[in-house]
């Protein structure tokens, strides 16, 4: 099946993800979201940051359940796997800020991987 339009995804993921108050934001992420990954640090307190790699299985609507990896650069590396609803984590992404190069997720997605997740340690 062909991905849908840029305005098609608009106007499926907008009321999940904040809607017109987080329009700039939601086209930010939608632009590659269909690549399913970003590379990103995690910065810590009196330590070095983390490197990680997220990767997700991109789908089509935002009620769609998506498969993730993270994968932590640390030693020993660290790997989970979990899925979330496609909005929750395009929210996560939007909350991330600018770069998709080498963006920081926000502590709400930390603390959810850690505390609430149950996320199957690889």
């Amino acid at each position: 099946m062909p991905t849908p339009s840029l305005d098609a995804q608009m106007a499926l993921f907008a009321p999940y993800c904040g809607g017109r108050s987080r329009e700039q934001d939601l086209l930010r992420v939608l632009a590659y979201w269909s690549g399913g990954e970003v590379r990103g640090v995690r910065s810590l307190m009196e330590a070095s940051p983390h490197r990680f790699d997220l990767r997700w299985q991109p789908v089509r609507a935002p009620l769609e359940s998506t498969a993730c990896t993270l994968n932590i650069e640390a030693e020993p590396p660290l790997a989970y796997r979990f899925s979330v609803p496609a909005h929750q984590l395009m929210v996560w992404l939007m909350e991330s800020g600018d770069r998709s190069d080498r963006l920081e997720l926000p502590d709400r997605f930390w603390q959810w991987l850690l505390l609430e997740a149950g996320g199957e340690d690889l």
